[in-house]
């Protein structure tokens, strides 16, 4: 019921730890978090930039949800060779 509530309050916009970070900045920090385990499982991340954008969140709570939801990409992707 906890995470319930927090994906709500994230979603409506709620919350009074909010902060203005750039997405690149995030997705960096991120790709440096996860590149050793995709290298590890014979894949490849990489971020394709376009125009950067200001995002106003909570930093913690989406690192966090973008660090599980590329974990997640990272056991569920097709493996080179069909492995």
């Amino acid at each position: 019921s906890e995470l319930i509530r927090r994906l709500r309050s994230f979603g409506e916009g709620a919350g009074d730890d909010r902060t203005t970070v750039k997405a690149f900045h995030v997705l960096d920090e991120l790709l440096r978090m996860t590149v050793k385990q995709a290298e590890t499982e014979g894949l490849r991340l990489e971020v394709r930039r376009g125009t950067d954008a200001a995002l106003c969140v909570n930093e913690v709570e989406i690192r966090q949800a973008l660090l599980n939801l590329v974990r997640n990409a990272i056991k569920a992707s097709p493996r080179p060779g069909g492995i």
